[in-house]
């Protein structure tokens, strides 16, 4: 994906914003990208701009996919294989300074590829989310 871009996955769909502007012909299926079509949806998206790739997160796969030829590459593999130490299925993930960040719940889930060492928080302590007497608290989702 080039930069200013952002991808939206939502059951078996997905929008493309370039600069805060939905791209023109989506929502598209996610079988546009190559998925199966047992695949029904994505659970999180991991991109590696150097790299120009992006792993998909779905159930307990991960899958890869080629950003310069637009296609998957090969079959999918276990996660428990790939990412040791990371609970399936997952909410979200992010590549920052090195490690590979895994969201799945309120746990947060900081992977060091080099080692495959897996370290555990509270997600509220990464992102410093802080409670203040004026926080709105949810009591079911939006």
């Amino acid at each position: 994906m080039e930069r200013s871009v952002n991808v939206f996955f939502k059951g078996h769909q997905y929008w493309v914003m370039r600069q805060l502007k939905l791209e023109e012909g989506f929502p598209r299926n996610i079988s546009d990208l190559g998925f199966p079509s047992r695949i029904k949806s994505v659970d999180a998206a991991l991109h590696f701009r150097l790299g120009s790739y992006t792993i998909f997160f779905t159930g307990h796969e991960c899958w890869r996919y080629n950003e310069q030829q637009k296609t998957m590459e090969g079959l999918p593999t276990l996660i428990e294989h790939q990412w040791p130490g990371i609970p399936t299925p997952i909410d979200a993930a992010v590549f920052l300074e090195g490690l590979v960040h895994f969201f799945k719940g309120n746990i947060h889930y900081k992977f060091d590829p080099n080692s495959k060492y897996v370290t555990t928080s509270l997600a509220k302590d990464m992102l410093d989310c802080k409670k203040n007497d004026d926080n709105e608290i949810l009591k079911k989702r939006r």
